[in-house]
């Protein structure tokens, strides 16, 4: 009996060693909004094969199987609760949490996004209204975000996995898996980029100030634009938005940041940031009626563009820093514009002879200068730019919160002041303008 057991035993351990234990399939969600009539994929991990147990709401929720995908529609209002299984066994199980919800759910593409520690990554988002903010980041410490329009662009600061949640100021959210690799990925969106487009840039080898913002216009290309990499980001911060293509200088040195469009084309522009900042100006304007003086300073960067010529190729070399001066001198003139009007609703509210006119910049921001009053209508973050950001910041620094001039540009000093602003009116010091510090900012608190 005794050795039997030994090799019953035995025959056990063999056959534990031969049939390994499975594990629980993971999905690239497992809690997911979706909209009435729209539908969603989820896939899983490692290309695992899967079929479904069960679903407690078929009614809310239409979930179909397919090897490693699963496929989501929204039928009605309401929750399910999925069992997905590996295919071959009753136990390795996980569950798949869907809500539908009333509108279309926010979406992005790509739909499960990869990049590397230091890198950055522009997502497109689509569905709600078009006006979109992160809610919820599992993990701010691992990835960061910039939403601007309708792009999100993520910076990888440590390996690790994360959840985002955007949402519309409707509550029309949707969910993005984000995964930060310890190493550098060229993952980027979901397209067949085959290169045989260029995209070029207003300023092609652009000198960025530090602690300065540089927009640059990009061109060519076929889809939206995102960001591919950037060899230094410590060195330079970016950020795309339409076809805008922002600088933020960070440190001294030298960076090669290649963009690419979603369907196709490529492009790649070389910064420098110099060791010292640029010298800056100051613009000085006093209203009419109550002698009440304003001084703004302002930097005036790139503007020391050097022409090499060479024999057999000097008039397309002057050509080239020719255009690339007519660029700058765009900006600072956008500058000044920016300045004026910010000086002008600054005459307004200290009741100075600024006319009793209504006017727009390129959001939907209405400015009522006769009144001296500012009504702010947009969610405004880090990237965002137009006249409500240079309301938002006047605003900030007549209450003593904003030490800066008033650019039109939300910088870390802006997020800064804003944070300081919603803390002391009781508000949640996100750094973001959302419905309850807008409220609180047209009340006049």
């Amino acid at each position: 009996m005794k050795y039997k057991a030994v090799i019953f035993a035995v025959a056990v351990l063999a056959l534990s060693v031969a049939a390994p234990a499975k594990a629980a399939p993971v999905l690239s969600q497992s809690s997911l909004a979706v909209g009435l009539g729209q539908t969603l994929t989820v896939t899983v991990q490692g290309s695992t094969q899967v079929y479904m147990v069960s679903n407690n709401n078929s009614s809310a929720a239409n979930i179909v199987v397919n090897g490693s995908q699963i496929t989501v529609t929204g039928n009605g209002l309401g929750s399910a609760l999925a069992s997905i299984c590996v295919v071959g066994t009753t136990s390795d199980c996980t569950n798949l949490n869907v809500t539908v919800q009333a509108g279309n759910v926010v979406t992005f593409n790509p739909t499960n996004p990869t990049l590397g520690i230091g890198q950055s990554m522009t997502i497109g988002v689509s569905g709600g209204n078009g006006t979109y903010s992160v809610t919820n980041n599992t993990s701010t410490s691992t990835l960061t975000t910039v939403v601007n329009g309708s792009t999100m662009t993520l910076s990888g600061v440590a390996a690790g996995s994360v959840t985002l949640t955007v949402c519309d100021p409707n509550n029309s959210c949707g969910t993005l898996p984000v995964t930060v690799s310890a190493t550098a990925t060229t993952t980027t969106n979901t397209n067949t980029n085959t290169g045989t487009q260029v995209i070029t840039f207003s300023v092609p080898n652009p000198t960025v100030n530090l602690n300065q913002y540089l927009n640059i216009t990009m061109t060519g290309g076929i889809g939206y634009f995102s960001v591919s990499s950037n060899s230094n980001p410590s060195v330079v911060q970016v950020a795309v938005g339409n076809n805008l293509l922002t600088l933020y200088g960070l440190a001294s040195g030298t960076t090669a940041i290649k963009v690419c469009a979603s369907v196709d084309g490529c492009g790649t522009i070389n910064v420098t940031v110099p060791g010292q900042p640029a010298a800056a100006t100051t613009t000085t304007a006093t209203t009419g009626n109550t002698g009440t003086t304003s001084t703004t300073t302002t930097t005036a960067t790139n503007t020391n563009t050097t022409a090499t010529t060479t024999t057999g190729t000097s008039s397309v070399s002057l050509l080239s820093v020719i255009q690339a001066m007519q660029a700058q001198l765009t900006q600072i003139l956008a500058q000044v514009q920016a300045m004026a009007s910010a000086l002008a609703k600054l005459a307004a509210s200290t009741g100075g002879t600024a006319t009793g006119t209504t006017s727009t910049a390129n959001t939907n921001a209405t400015v009522t200068t006769g009144a001296g009053k500012v009504t702010f209508t947009q969610l405004l973050s880090l990237g965002s730019a137009g006249s409500e950001v240079t309301a938002l910041q006047i605003y900030l620094a007549a209450k003593g919160f904003f030490s800066g001039s008033p650019s039109g540009l939300y910088g870390s000093l802006t997020e800064f002041a804003v944070k300081e602003y919603q803390a002391s009116v009781g508000l949640d010091a996100v750094g973001y303008v959302g419905p309850g510090t807008r409220a609180a900012l047209n009340a006049g608190k």
